[in-house]
């Protein structure tokens, strides 16, 4: 697809998501990549990575920073599991990522698409949501074995992370 100057963009990150992706296949999350994709469906004026950030030492959220990308903290649980195996994060990022999303799409008229990054089906009604006011929705997901099946008919544009090629430096 072509760029289109004309859609003025917000990209919002489930980093959960596909910073998951990133850790069960050992590479860092390439944020070069996710926004060289998103610039190829308009003009990206803003965008927003909602998570808890297990960052202990601010790296990653300097990173983020340094590629214009503005972090949002959400919540956090992690969940030890009793087998030994890799404890997971639970986090209210959807829930934070939506309400963002409604609010710039209410709030702010010369908005006219969004990138969503993430794979979850879950957020299919957000999705027909922010169509039917008017904004084209597009996704970049982790793969497309990770990506819901529903999410192919229902957005202007699709992605996947799992075919941008190497990591940033």
């Amino acid at each position: 697809m072509s760029n289109n100057s004309e859609t003025k963009l917000v990209m919002l990150i489930d980093w959960q998501n596909i910073n998951t992706y990133c850790y069960l296949n050992e590479v860092k999350v390439n944020l070069d990549s996710i926004i060289e994709q998103a610039r190829t469906w308009g003009d990206l004026r803003h965008s927003i990575a909602f998570s808890g950030f297990e960052d202990k030492n601010g790296g990653m959220v300097r990173r983020l920073h340094s590629k214009s990308i503005e972090p949002r903290f959400t919540l956090t649980k992690q969940i030890k599991p009793k087998n030994g195996s890799r404890p997971r994060i639970r986090n209210a990022a959807d829930i934070h990522l939506a309400v963002a999303a409604m609010s710039i799409s209410h709030s702010s008229p010369g908005v006219s698409g969004f990138v969503i990054v993430s794979g979850d089906g879950g957020f299919l009604p957000l999705i027909r949501e922010l169509k039917l006011l008017g904004n084209r929705v597009y996704v970049i997901s982790p793969s497309p074995k990770s990506t819901q099946k529903a999410l192919y008919q229902e957005v202007d544009g699709l992605a996947y992370y799992s075919e941008f090629g190497s990591e940033e430096e």
